[in-house]
């Protein structure tokens, strides 16, 4: 399993790492609970928002003692944002909604200032 870090810099971009690699094989979600805390362990768990997953099963089960996991350790710990099994398509679909939206406004605004000195 591979861990890639994505987080926003001092240069005011999002930036992509690879961090570290735990190598599991073909797992249950309890090992691979123990592998990604054993990863995470430097970094400030109160600032992760998502974990991004490949697919289903496993992951999902995962995703749940994860969570519970950190309630465990800390009641007021923010939740994770779920984005679904596949949060790539999930984003990337929301930007296409909004990219739509903002061409059509844009075509109401400029039939609406035709002609307009």
């Amino acid at each position: 399993m591979d861990i890639i870090l994505r987080y926003w810099s001092e240069r005011r971009k999002v930036a992509v790492r690879y961090f570290t690699s735990e190598f599991l094989g073909h797992t249950q979600a309890e090992k691979l609970l123990e592998g990604i805390n054993r990863s995470l362990s430097p970094l400030d768990p109160k600032k992760l928002l998502q974990i991004s997953m490949d697919g289903p099963t496993v992951n999902w089960k995962f995703l749940r003692i994860f969570q519970e996991d950190k309630s465990k350790e800390d009641p007021d710990a923010p939740k994770l944002i779920n984005l679904g099994s596949c949060g790539l398509h999930v984003v990337h679909g929301s930007f296409q909604t909004e990219r739509g939206k903002q061409v059509e406004n844009r075509r109401c605004a400029e039939s609406a200032l035709a002609g307009v000195p």
